[in-house]
């Protein structure tokens, strides 16, 4: 028995153990809660006019089905059993109108049957058009309401966008290292184009990248890039590299290259001149629009020429 018992700090150090647990999984479910309680707050405005457009159609068809069973009530030849149970679903309107939201979200079967067997056939087309106009079209047009508004409340928070993008970009990531595993078959953290190259023709893995987002066509080209000069990448750049490749251009990205081309087209315009003429024909303004790398870089071919002079 005094092997069995614990004492008084242990007991305690469990219950904060397991406070902590609790406070952990809260912090994780802290974004939905800030989100529902948002979301629920936003449509406030929604609710107040849903529930007035239901209210004024509920009222219309509670009126018309009190009027339309008032002569029944009065007829005395009917069972008065019957009468009094119509009467306590269509004999006043506030009894009508708690029968028709009672038909509009929960079993609407009795009352429907009530009218049916009791006082008309005519009762149950009523019943079948009024079910399908506002039981399906009407009711599920306000709760498509309720999600978009629900999707704009997420779409405007800040930090929930924030936190989602930071989720999809950890989940892409462990994705991508999860593919450099693969190919990293000797295990060493880098991957050689003889490690690449044959695991890219695998089904899987042109599967695998499709589902990414990526071309396996590029991969020829992303590898020649990274590789620094040793035939190698690391997981790092391998990362970074298909991270930069998800997607399509952005528009600072063709911007980049238009800028790179311009000046591209330019230095040939002036190479072109200076095929024509000799470094020291070049003019002020042609040597100024060159940058200092290809000032040196005329200077070496012709030394005793001075780029700077007009």
């Amino acid at each position: 028995p005094d092997m069995m018992t614990f004492s008084p700090a242990v007991v305690r150090l469990l219950r904060f153990g397991k406070l902590m647990r609790i406070v952990r999984i809260m912090r994780s479910t802290a974004s939905s809660l800030k989100l529902l309680v948002a979301s629920i707050q936003a449509s406030f405005d929604t609710l107040f006019w849903s529930l007035c457009v239901l209210l004024l159609i509920q009222s219309a068809a509670a009126m018309l089905l009190a009027q339309c069973v008032e002569g029944y009530l009065q007829d005395e030849t009917k069972p008065l059993s019957q009468r009094l149970e119509v009467f306590g679903y269509y004999g006043t309107f506030w009894r009508s109108i708690v029968t028709m939201f009672e038909i509009t979200f929960a079993n609407w079967a009795p009352p429907c049957r009530l009218l049916l067997d009791d006082v008309s056939e005519f009762f149950g087309v009523f019943f079948l058009v009024y079910r399908c106009a506002i039981g399906f079209a009407v009711l599920n047009v306000i709760q498509a309401v309720f999600i978009q508004q629900t999707m704009k409340s997420a779409q405007l928070d800040d930090d929930y966008m924030i936190q989602e993008k930071t989720r999809e970009k950890l989940k892409y990531i462990k994705r991508l290292r999860r593919v450099f595993e693969m190919l990293d078959e000797s295990g060493d953290g880098f991957v050689s184009w003889e490690e690449f190259e044959p695991v890219l023709k695998t089904d899987q893995m042109k599967c695998l990248m499709s589902s990414l987002e990526i071309d396996i066509a590029d991969l020829e080209t992303l590898f020649k890039l990274l590789d620094s000069g040793n035939g190698m990448i690391s997981a790092e750049e391998f990362i970074s590299g298909l991270q930069s490749m998800k997607g399509s251009a952005k528009s600072v990205d063709v911007i980049t290259m238009l800028n790179i081309v311009k000046r591209t087209d330019l230095k040939v315009d002036l190479l072109t001149n200076l095929a024509k003429v000799s470094p020291c024909g070049l003019t002020t303004t042609m040597v100024g629009m060159l940058s200092e790398e290809d000032r040196r870089h005329l200077s070496s071919f012709q030394p005793s020429c001075s780029l700077d002079s007009g």
